[in-house]
């Protein structure tokens, strides 16, 4: 195991291991069960590492994403803080009161990085396929389209698991029809600002590189 990987392993083991605590300490049935995604979750991007070589920066993102989850839900806010909904939890934080919350932070924070891990995952295959080195392969518009739409695909799927959630238990944060398009919205332009900012980097490599 690469040495740069430990760091990161590490920190997620106590984090999870941290929330879970709380978790218990409040029977919080609902942190439960999305503890257990962001460990299925881990578990996926464990094997994208070892079978295409996911960067070390993108793991520690992917790390921060896990963190800011489960606090999300499990701190409470200071009382002077404004909130959205019934619960103090960091997750109904108004960062600009009214018109941007934590959760949706988190959101386009999170499925930004899914549109990074999609990319990474189509450079390396490219690469492996055609013979070249994996830094020789140059973002598209077209590819990087195709990453946004993977990454809110992805947002689609933790929709689904957060409305499986509501079904079947008794009481959650889970929002309604107005959070959820809100969230999907948060994970467009989460997604749309990390492959424009991929595709920019790319055409500035690649003009280096002939100049």
């Amino acid at each position: 195991m690469p040495r740069n990987i430990i760091p990161i392993i590490l920190f997620n083991i106590i984090y999870i291991a941290v929330s879970s605590f709380f978790i218990f300490q409040k029977s919080n049935i609902e942190f439960l069960i999305y503890t257990g995604v962001v460990i299925v979750a881990a578990g996926i991007i464990i094997w994208l590492y070892n079978r295409y070589g996911l960067s070390s920066p993108l793991l520690w993102c992917f790390s921060l994403w896990g963190l800011a989850h489960l606090s999300g839900g499990l701190y409470e806010v200071p009382a002077g803080w404004p909130t959205a909904g019934e619960t103090r939890v960091l997750y109904n934080w108004w960062i600009i009161d009214h018109y941007f919350k934590f959760d949706q932070l988190v959101h386009g924070f999170g499925f930004g990085m899914c549109a990074w891990i999609t990319w990474q995952v189509l450079r390396a295959s490219q690469a492996e396929r055609f013979g070249v080195q994996a830094e020789t392969i140059r973002p598209t518009g077209g590819i990087m389209f195709l990453c946004v739409l993977s990454a809110m695909g992805l947002g689609c799927i933790n929709e689904i698991l957060e409305f499986i959630v509501m079904l079947t238990v008794p009481e959650t944060n889970v929002g309604g029809y107005y959070n959820t398009g809100w969230d999907l919205v948060s994970n467009m332009v989460g997604a749309g600002i990390i492959a424009l900012a991929i595709y920019i980097h790319g055409r500035i490599t690649q003009t280096k590189e002939v100049a």
